[in-house]
């Protein structure tokens, strides 16, 4: 299945803060685990908690990927 980087952002919104700029940047980009690498490296850290601690900071690299 295919996940969208605006889906992930609204995900961990609830964790960390974003932007409403910054999701609205994210549901115009095209950016999914299809045909991104770092995203989809990103999805599957955050799905094996690596950022449980720090959704802060994920949120920082997924912004990062639509700047």
């Amino acid at each position: 299945m295919q996940t969208t980087l605006y889906e992930l952002m609204q995900e961990i919104r609830t964790f960390a803060n974003i932007d409403d700029a910054v999701l609205q940047k994210a549901k115009q980009s095209e950016i999914n685990t299809s045909n991104n690498k770092k995203f989809k490296g990103l999805l599957r850290e955050w799905v094996r908690g690596t950022y449980d601690e720090d959704p802060q900071y994920l949120a920082q690299e997924l912004e990062w990927l639509v700047n």
